[in-house]
């Protein structure tokens, strides 16, 4: 059986989607991955059959509206408007892209960021179609939104209303070049608003990426919805260089600071507001510089700089870890066993920020926007001193460790199949 995956999105959104198509692989199934053209090397790495998407999220990123979604914190409407300036231009290559990538397939897994390709694909190919989400999407009452501009709980009522403006907030964002594509590149008929009232997503089979040890389950998520745990690339074989082994070696355990795919206006300074909380909190550091430009001006002995490490072989063996929210990153963390210190930008990070908080795994979200060498050293001092805290970040580590996430995807493709 064929199965395509479809990961659209930066690498916090493509490497957990990469260790499912290997997991289905290893399976039997026979598994295509279409992803932005930035991946390609990464995916054939992994011996995955690789489809080109035309998109490069690196470079939208940097232009003007993916700095303004990136500053966008916990405004939902800012970062609606803005998520759909950086890909509506782009819809109808990437529609197109993952129009090609799904033929011939007996079965199809999409992204959150294919949302609306993945309904509309279903509706052309009629062959069965998962939702493979990182994010809450489906409408409960136990927290709000992702996308709501407030991310402690609201009450039953207004919980659910928050996942309504998130859906009218992205209709309006994506609905034009959604119909064109619709329209110019399947023959299908233009949708709706109408289709908020009855929306088809919320019935396609959908596997959450994401840890029931760490959010529950809500009680109105039928048998169609499916929270398997995190979804872990296996870097067992990774083999770090011997000067990271011997910077370890040489002192207590270091906090790791980094912010993945995610760039900052000025990485000058904020590796400057890095520096100086290390410093401040007498701690070793290790500084990921990701895709973002960072690097500290100063050399020291005390912080190691690389620009990426697999957060499976680094994060238990660090003291806490600093970083932006992304799910993926967020699960690393969990699993570690450490607290963990938020720093959210936009999307879907306020909400991870919030529930680490509320959870007790690590001291309130500090939005990027409004980072500061006083907040952060206070925050890492509290999450390196904090006992409780310790605790609570190792108990949940054991059970998300003991948690087969990819097992249970395999198993509820397998079942939904049936």
């Amino acid at each position: 059986m064929k199965i395509t995956i479809l990961a659209i999105g930066t690498r916090g959104d493509v490497q957990p989607m990469v260790a499912l198509g290997l997991r289905l692989q290893a399976s039997g199934y026979e598994v295509r991955f279409a992803a932005p053209e930035e991946f390609e090397s990464f995916v054939r790495q992994q011996e995955l059959d690789y489809f080109p998407v035309r998109y490069d999220i690196k470079n939208m990123l940097k232009c003007e509206a993916g700095q303004a979604l990136l500053e966008s914190g916990t405004n939902a409407t800012k970062a609606m408007i803005n998520i759909g300036k950086v890909i509506s231009p782009m819809l109808s290559q990437l529609g197109s892209d993952c129009y090609l990538a799904c033929k011939g397939s007996d079965a199809v897994i999409h992204s959150w960021l294919g949302h609306y390709l993945g309904t509309s694909l279903f509706e052309k190919y009629k062959i069965p179609t998962f939702f493979a989400f990182l994010q809450p999407y489906h409408p409960n009452q136990a927290f709000p939104s992702f996308l709501s501009p407030i991310q402690s709980n609201l009450g039953s009522l207004l919980n659910r209303t928050t996942y309504l403006m998130q859906d009218m907030l992205r209709w309006l964002s994506f609905r034009t070049a959604v119909n064109q594509w619709r329209q110019q590149e399947l023959d299908l008929p233009p949708v709706g608003i109408s289709h908020l009232k009855d929306n088809p997503a919320l019935r396609i089979p959908t596997l959450y990426g994401f840890s029931s040890h760490f959010i529950p389950k809500p009680a109105n998520w039928g048998e169609h919805i499916e929270m398997t745990g995190y979804w872990f690339l296996d870097d067992s074989d990774w083999q770090p260089p011997k000067d990271l082994l011997d910077f370890l070696e040489a002192g207590p355990p270091p906090v790791c600071i980094g912010f993945g795919s995610m760039m900052t206006a000025n990485p000058a300074a904020t590796s400057d507001i890095v520096f100086k909380a290390l410093d401040r909190t007498k701690q070793r550091g290790l500084y990921l510089t990701g895709w973002g430009g960072l690097e500290l001006s100063a050399s020291t002995d005390k912080i190691f700089q690389t620009q990426a490490i697999p957060h499976s072989w680094l994060f238990p063996r660090m003291a806490a870890v600093v970083h932006h929210g992304g799910c993926g990153t967020t699960g690393a963390g969990l699993q570690a066993g450490i607290p963990s210190i938020l720093t959210p930008f936009a999307f879907d990070q306020p909400f991870w920020g919030q529930r680490i908080f509320e959870a007790g795994l690590g001291p309130k979200p500090i939005l990027m926007k409004k980072l500061s060498v006083e907040g952060l050293a206070a925050a890492i001092n509290t999450a390196v001193t904090d006992k409780g805290m310790q605790k609570r970040a190792a108990d949940i580590g054991k059970c998300i460790q003991a948690e087969d996430g990819l097992g249970n995807a395999v198993a509820a493709i397998e079942r939904f199949l049936k």
